[in-house]
């Protein structure tokens, strides 16, 4: 495979999601957080699908009142609404769901609004589900959240900006598959953007076996 055609692969994912990092999450915290991201995946698509501004936040609005009240063991015509509410709730609420969508928010109106604060959310509540409840996991979901709305736009400029907000990570104190995704954003980052399967893989090999 050519590294041109990379970004068209499940391996370019830059999500838990990602096939060469999702077995690196424990067995009993899989489902959970196969939903979380998932969830994460689908607002991430309205803040940008489609031309209309007002549609996609009607989109997120609609996500946003759902997850607020979404109750544990519930059922919904939405399978992701019922995965949420079955393997996530009660270990994450619904408000805090809420809240990841309304994250997206500022995305939607001009495709260009970084969502660190969703990012922080994001890796909060993984590390929640995987026993990590370090104030490392906002520094490190901020800097995840940058590149991930770099590589969307594919315009950004500003690589030793992103390159930074890695500097304070301590990758090694994250659990296993978090600290994977970090570091595979911070080698996107290091590469200003370029991406590259062998390097890439490797930076995930390499947290993977040794944690950093």
């Amino acid at each position: 495979m050519r590294d041109s055609d990379f970004d068209h692969r499940e391996t370019a994912m830059l999500s838990l999601l990602n096939p060469l990092i999702f077995p690196l999450v424990p067995h009993h915290a899989r489902a959970g957080l196969a939903a979380l991201w998932q969830a994460n995946a689908r607002f991430a698509l309205a803040a940008r699908e489609g031309k209309e501004p007002v549609l996609r936040q009607i989109k997120l609005r609609w996500w946003a009142d759902q997850l607020a009240v979404l109750k544990a063991g519930g059922w919904h015509p939405d399978p992701l609404l019922t995965s949420l509410a079955h393997d996530l709730l009660p270990h994450i609420s619904g408000h805090e769901l809420s809240a990841l969508a309304e994250g997206r928010m500022a995305i939607s109106l001009d495709g260009q609004s970084e969502n660190c604060d969703a990012g922080a959310l994001l890796f909060t509540m993984s590390g929640r589900m995987l026993g990590c409840d370090s104030a490392i996991l906002v520094d490190a979901g901020q800097a995840w959240a940058g590149i991930e709305q770099a590589l969307v736009s594919g315009d950004s400029n500003d690589w030793a900006a992103h390159q930074a907000r890695f500097a304070g990570v301590k990758i090694s104190e994250l659990p296993r598959a978090l600290a994977a995704l970090t570091g595979l954003a911070r080698t996107i980052a290091r590469a200003k953007g370029r991406r590259a399967l062998r390097r890439e893989q490797w930076s995930i090999l390499r947290i993977g076996l040794f944690g950093r």
